[in-house]
Parts: structure tokens; C-alpha cells; sequence
């Protein structure tokens, strides 16, 4: 890639155009740095990487997407600087072979000997343990002149002694005057690959390199992602007040007549909830993440034109088809630039009012490296490993409801009354006056309009455009509630979302 720093962009336009997402991005010559090495996030993947501590440049990378559980192995790629440049990770699959992804980059003019000795123990290592293996790299070997370039012809050798096959046989880097196949993707498992190509992109002076493999029971395509939202369209929120009214004019008989906080919410929130379910249906609706939200249509369009005026630069090799290239790309570059900023001083003006989505567009543009967590499928239950998840749900509930009664058996028991530690009576020292209409009306105008609800449906913007038509009845189980000293069961039901830290 030539510098993560300067072409993260256009491998990120690359994967826009390709409409799928890789399982793995191997990357050569990151040029990454002390400084600003763990500042290149691909959203979805996770970022493995080793880069030069002592020059610039040089440098190998991996991105996993992170639907797949990957770690680093440290004990494959002695990382030489200047030699032998390496990552690899190790994917770890249930009931099946566990698959090595490597990327390896040898600089050019090396001692391409000591780099096949280097090689050849990964190999051997990998071979040993019976892994699936598939490795990228820039190792500046032309493999073209295998028939009369010695160097070729021993890498050829040490592929074939350890059971690896090159992928790619056509040239992958394209100057005015040379064409070298010295890019390549290595697999000791020929059998799960389907096709492999090369990408016509002007990502760097190299071409990039596509494989698609078939493993058993592992890599899919990424499943789509949906949630479901409530339809609070104008007409929706109309059709509910209608409904509501016809409610009110009929009246809320068995709310008003209970004498019961219990029962009057209970009558309440059931029709309430039946009407808000009708007028407000669940739509499934799916998430769709895009790399670059300012990227338009036609700047994707483009996108893609620029690829094409770089494919017909590499065919005909001319200073015209050059330099229509490099005009046509520069423009684009200004364009894509101008679109970003635009977005991002939009996105300020519009939650200028608002701190938290404030910070969350300047968090948006701030690199996060930060990895997916993995959450364990088992908890420990009374000394008991569950996976069965509803019983690990109803294990939490139980977890913390019964905190209450744990506090309480501990307290020790007593014949005294708590009369005995309290003062004499005090009759008139509080008095609760019955809740007004003015007050009530005053605390539900002064509810934030959020979206967010609880198992009750009770939605604040939906609440205050229907809230003249539903005033006696929750007057009523206020009033019913202070006098009774009784808070409806319902009102007392609470979410709790555990957060799984490692």
C-alpha cells in the first residue's frame, strides 16, 4: 500500500467498489511509525500490524474482519527490519483446523538466501501443526523469470518442498517499461480456492491482489443486520390522537371507577398499549453502515470511472491515457476532500445546540483502534456452567432481585419494634395535597423528547400529543397511588443490561 498514512483512503474507495467485504486485508509497506502507528482504524475490521522501530518505511499488516476471532502469533515472522518484515494471526474455528493468515514483505535488493531460511522455518512450522495457511506479501521476487533467474527458481523450490503453491502468474507491478509478477498469495490448500484476480486499482504503484476461498464452516458473507423501529410518522401520531379521543369520549370508566393503584394503571396502560401498537407497528429495518457517508452516488460513480481511465492507462501506456488519468484522479481527490468537509461542518451546525452529538461527531473523527469485545456464551450458576441462554437470563434476574432478601437475612432478628428507635408521633409534620392538572401538565411538557422507552410504550412526544385526552386518568392513579401509599406493580418493572468486561 505504500504508506497507510497517505492511501488508507483509497483502499477504503477500493473496498466500496468491490460491494463485498474481505475476510482478511494483508498489507505490505504500511510505513507506519512510533508515532502514529495505531492511527489507521477500518470500520469492521480489526487491525493487526508490525512496523520498522528504527527507519521509516517497510512494515506488514492485517486487517480481520471482525467477525472473526483472531490473535496475534508471536512465535511465526521473526520480524527482521530491512529482511524478513511479518504478521501473522491465527483464526480460531470450532470443530474445525484452525486457519494462519500471514502477510510478509522482503525489501528489494535484500540477501534473499538468509530471507528463504527465515521463510522456511515459518513454513515448516505451519506444516507441522497440519493449519490451514494462506499468506500475502510483497516478496520482490519475480516468479516470471523463474526459468532463468536463480533467486526465482529457489523461491519456487522452497514453495514446493513445503507444500505452498503461488496463486497469482500475471504481473502485479506495471511501470512504463517492466512488467513483474513480484506480489503473491501463498496457501498450502489449493483445494478451497475458487478464483483468484487482480484488482486494477491505483491504490500504489503495485496492483492489488483478490482471492475467494471456499473453507469448510467458516468465512460467509457478512450476515445483514437489522433493528426494529416504531413509526411515528405524522399520519401514525394523527390516527393514535383520533383514537385516543374516541377512548376519552366514551370514557375511562374502569380506570376511574377502581379504587385500586394496581388496577386503574393496569386498565390504563392495556388500552393505552393496544392503541399504541396499532397506530405505531414494528418495522424491521436494516442497518446499512456506509464506509464514507459523504460519498454520494455520483462521486461513487466516479469512483469507479477512475478505475476504468487507470485500467486504459495500463493497456495502452500512453502520455495521453496518463495524463488523463492523473487529471481525472486529482479532481476526484479535491472533490471527495470538499465533500468530507461539507458533511462534517453540517453535521456541526445541525447538533450545534447539542454537546453529546457534538462529541459524537468529533469522536467519529478521531481514529479508535479499539477491538470488538468478545463475549463468553457460558456463565458460572451455582457453581454450574450454563449456555442455555434463557436460563442464563433468568440467572441474572435472580442474581439481582434476590440482593434485597440476601441484606435482609443478615440483619439479626428481633423482638423490638421499630417504634422503639423512632420519636413520638408527629401527625402534622407532612401533608400531601392531591396532584393538580397544572402540575401535571407542567412535569409532562418538561420531558425530553427522547426516543427511548421502557416495557411501557410510553413514548415523551407521543405522551404530550395526546396529553389533554389521557389528563383524568392519570390524575386519577397519581392521586389513587399518594393516598394509598401503593405504587402500581407495573411502574416498578426495570431493564437491566449486564456489560460484559473483559
Amino acid at each position: 500500500i505504500r504508506s497507510l498514512n497517505k492511501n488508507l483512503e483509497e483502499l477504503e474507495q477500493l473496498l466500496l467498489c468491490l460491494h463485498i467485504q474481505p475476510a482478511v486485508i494483508g498489507l505490505s509497506e504500511t510505513w507506519q511509525t512510533e508515532q502514529n502507528h495505531d492511527l489507521f482504524p477500518l470500520k469492521n475490521y480489526n487491525f493487526f500490524y508490525n512496523f520498522r522501530k528504527d527507519t521509516v518505511g517497510g512494515g506488514a499488516g492485517i486487517y480481520v474482519r471482525d467477525d472473526l476471532e483472531c490473535d496475534i502469533r508471536h512465535d511465526l515472522g521473526s520480524f527482521k527490519s530491512g529482511l524478513y518484515e511479518t504478521i501473522f494471526v491465527e483464526w480460531s474455528r470450532e470443530n474445525n483446523k484452525n486457519v494462519i493468515f500471514g502477510n510478509i514483505y522482503r525489501p528489494p535488493n535484500t540477501d534473499i538466501q538468509a530471507f528463504l531460511e527465515l521463510l522456511k522455518i515459518d513454513l515448516e512450522k505451519i506444516n507441522n501443526e497440519g493449519k490451514l495457511c494462506y499468506l500475502s506479501g510483497d516478496f520482490n521476487i519475480n516468479i516470471l523469470h523463474a526459468n532463468d533467474c536463480a533467486e526465482a527458481q529457489n523461491f519456487i523450490e522452497l514453495l514446493n518442498q513445503t507444500f505452498f503453491v503461488p496463486l497469482v502468474n500475471k504481473p502485479t507491478r506495471i511501470t512504463d517499461h517492466t512488467a513483474t509478477s513480484i506480489d503473491n498469495i501463498l496457501t498450502n490448500d489449493y483445494t478451497t480456492i475458487k478464483y483468484t484476480g487482480i484488482l486494477l486499482a491505483n491504490i500504489s504503484d503495485h496492483l492489488p491482489i483478490i482471492t475467494f476461498c471456499d473453507i469448510p464452516n467458516s468465512i460467509r458473507a457478512t450476515t445483514p443486520k437489522f433493528y426494529y423501529r416504531r413509526d411515528h410518522s405524522k399520519s401514525n401520531t394523527t390516527h393514535f390522537k383520533e383514537a385516543i379521543q374516541n377512548v376519552t369520549k366514551v370514557g375511562w370508566k374502569h380506570v376511574m371507577e377502581s379504587d385500586n393503584p394496581d388496577t386503574a394503571y393496569d386498565n390504563f396502560i392495556s388500552i393505552y398499549q393496544e392503541l399504541y401498537n396499532q397506530h405505531f407497528p414494528l418495522k424491521k429495518i436494516r442497518i446499512i453502515n456506509p464506509v464514507k457517508p459523504w460519498i454520494s452516488e455520483s462521486v461513487f460513480s466516479s469512483i469507479r470511472t477512475k478505475h476504468k481511465l487507470y485500467s486504459t492507462f495500463l493497456k495502452y501506456k500512453t502520455q495521453d491515457t496518463k495524463d488523463t488519468f492523473i487529471k481525472y484522479k486529482n479532481n476526484l481527490t479535491t472533490v471527495i476532500r470538499n465533500a468530507k468537509k461539507l458533511y462534517f461542518s453540517d453535521l456541526f451546525e445541525k447538533f450545534k445546540g447539542n454537546i453529546s452529538k457534538t462529541w459524537g461527531v468529533i469522536k467519529s473523527l478521531i481514529p479508535s483502534h479499539k477491538r470488538k469485545s468478545q463475549y463468553t456464551s457460558s456463565f458460572l450458576i451455582k457453581n454450574r456452567l450454563v449456555e442455555d441462554g434463557t436460563e442464563i437470563a433468568n440467572g441474572f434476574n435472580e442474581h439481582y432481585s434476590s440482593f434485597g432478601q440476601q441484606l435482609a437475612a443478615k440483619i439479626p432478628s428481633t423482638n423490638e419494634t421499630i417504634y422503639k428507635y423512632l420519636p413520638g408521633g408527629q401527625c402534622t409534620s407532612m401533608f400531601l395535597s392531591k396532584i393538580s392538572k397544572d402540575e401535571l401538565n407542567n412535569i409532562v411538557s418538561s420531558l425530553a423528547n427522547k426516543q427511548a422507552i421502557g416495557p411501557d410504550l410510553i413514548n415523551p412526544s407521543i405522551i404530550k400529543s395526546v396529553f389533554n385526552h389521557i389528563t383524568d386518568p392519570l390524575l386519577h392513579i397519581i392521586n389513587l397511588s399518594l393516598e394509598t401509599g401503593i405504587v402500581p406493580r407495573a411502574m416498578k418493572i426495570a431493564k437491566i443490561t449486564p456489560i460484559y468486561k473483559a
